[in-house]
């Protein structure tokens, strides 16, 4: 009889709230606040990594919403809170890419993928592989990146 109680509360909760319809910000705006959270690597450093994360989130956000006819969606995205997440996760990582740490990588897994499913991190991992590459892990020859 729970359940059956349940159901009816959700919809009540629910009843209780206003719905919009937002949509992601736009490049420019979004970029320029991530490369704030990247400043203390220098201006160029900054405004590449703020656009290649920029690139990154967009690639997940269009298989979030299903783009590919050959797939269906993944289960989560990535909002600009979640890109301010990452890139302060990135910073704090960088220094372990001596040590054979991808940055990239651990930031998306602590920041948003290991609360998700095989595929979703699976797929996110990769849009990730394909916009950042082995540009950290295995420079020193010692590590593989294997998303």
């Amino acid at each position: 009889g729970l359940v059956q109680g349940r159901v009816r509360q959700d919809a009540s909760v629910m009843d209780r709230f206003w719905s919009m319809q937002m949509s992601y910000m736009s490049a420019e705006p979004e970029v320029r606040l991530v490369r704030e959270r990247f400043a203390e690597l220098g201006d160029e450093m900054a405004e590449r990594f703020a656009k290649t994360l920029r690139k990154i989130a967009e690639d997940v956000r269009a298989c979030f919403m299903g783009a590919s006819k050959d797939n269906d969606a993944i289960e989560a995205t990535i909002s600009t809170r979640t890109m301010l997440r990452i890139a302060d996760l990135v910073v704090l990582f960088l220094d372990g890419a001596k040590q054979g740490i991808d940055p990239f990588r651990l930031a998306f897994e602590i920041g948003l993928t290991n609360k998700c499913d095989e595929t979703t991190k699976h797929t996110i991992h990769k849009v990730v592989q394909l916009h950042v590459g082995n540009n950290f892990v295995g420079a020193q020859g010692d590590a593989q990146a294997t998303p």
